[in-house]
């Protein structure tokens, strides 16, 4: 029989055994056996234990810091134990890298791993022709260097080869190496 929501006093309980049953959403049900005698009032004092679970946190690559809820807990690789049973935001940040953001749910009594990919930030390669208005082709994409001679080209992390042409010059192949949020600048002579 439900007796309601504590602080609460029962009367009228027949005397003998019972058993008491406390719960509250997201904490773990506790029952305990209690012995009512006649007259007397039995006080009770319970805490309730949280509903827990934990997180595996896995990056490649490894180093990424974890945000849960936007508090920090350390880097990947990681684990986290005793989290309450939620949804948690949960951010991975890394110098050179697009920081992830997911949501994620803590289960109860289970250990949740989670592996995430993080993708490199692209690099800038800066072209400063001589002449202007030369022609760029770059990864089956082309780029003009405008009048001004300039021409600024995100790449993802790879290796390039970069060619450039304009009319009445002779063409030119140039092999670069683009690293995660590099920059490089590349002076071209015609």
């Amino acid at each position: 029989i439900e007796h309601g929501v504590t602080p609460k006093t029962i009367e009228n309980l027949e005397t003998g055994p019972h058993s008491l049953v406390l719960a509250y959403p997201g904490y773990e049900r506790l029952t305990k056996r209690i012995m009512v005698e006649d007259g007397k009032t039995i006080p009770i004092s319970e805490y309730l234990v949280p509903k827990t679970g934990s997180l595996s946190i896995l990056s490649e690559p490894i180093g990424a810091t974890v945000y849960l809820d936007d508090f920090p807990k350390g880097q990947t690789p990681l684990d986290i134990s005793e989290l309450p049973v939620k949804d948690y935001m949960i951010r991975l940040a890394l110098d050179d890298y697009q920081a992830l953001e997911r949501r994620i749910t803590v289960q109860y009594a289970e250990n949740t791993t989670q592996k995430y990919t993080l993708d490199p930030l692209p690099g800038k390669l800066n072209l400063f022709t001589s002449p202007s208005n030369v022609t760029i082709h770059v990864n089956g994409k082309k780029y003009t260097s405008g009048s001004s001679g300039i021409a600024s080209i995100d790449l993802p992390v790879g290796r390039y080869t970069i060619q450039i042409s304009k009319d009445g010059y002779e063409p030119k192949e140039e092999k670069v190496s683009i690293k995660a949020n590099d920059r490089l600048d590349r002076d071209i002579n015609l």
